[in-house]
């Protein structure tokens, strides 16, 4: 089950309801063994709230020189707002080829935390999976992508490390 965020734009005035989001999140909780919410860019106080009660947050950035200073901001408001740093997965998409990327090390160094798992371009299988109109690690499971979504899915299903 998925609650993503919303795409419009006029939507953005419902970030600033926490104690909705937070019961919905509570309601979530017993529907499903595992729920999935998008809370979209930023950190306003619903997402506050709402990371609190998460077993796990996924952190997903791009290793670019733009986007990385966010990331970075991101992680230092969630640690300002109490979220356990154990609980807390990087992934890193890499949506391009591109040589301005920054590396797998730079990017962890950069983010001071190590990165939990990295999805790399994918052209080939994204076009192959879309016209067989199937998710990208069904349409081959032995792919780099399908390898690193079982890993991530067994991070996220794992119980958090003790310190």
């Amino acid at each position: 089950r998925v609650l993503p965020a919303s795409t419009r734009p006029s939507d953005a005035g419902l970030l600033a309801a926490a104690d909705q989001m937070e019961a919905i999140t509570q309601a979530l909780a017993r529907l499903a063994p595992l729920a999935v919410i998008d809370l979209g860019t930023g950190f306003p106080p619903a997402a506050e709230k709402v990371t609190r009660r998460c077993n796990r947050v996924i952190v997903i950035t791009e290793p670019n020189p733009v986007t990385v200073p966010r990331t970075v901001a991101l992680l230092q408001d969630l640690q300002a707002a109490g979220t356990d740093q154990r609980k807390i997965l990087t992934v890193s998409i890499n949506k391009v080829r591109t040589e301005q990327n920054l590396s797998g090390n730079d990017l962890e160094k950069a983010l001071g935390r190590p990165l939990d798992a990295v999805y790399t371009p994918a052209p080939e299988l994204a076009f192959q999976a879309a016209r067989r109109k199937q998710p990208m690690g069904q349409t081959d499971p032995d792919s780099f992508t399908a390898k690193q979504s079982a890993k991530l899915a067994d991070l996220v299903l794992s119980p958090i490390p003790e310190e």
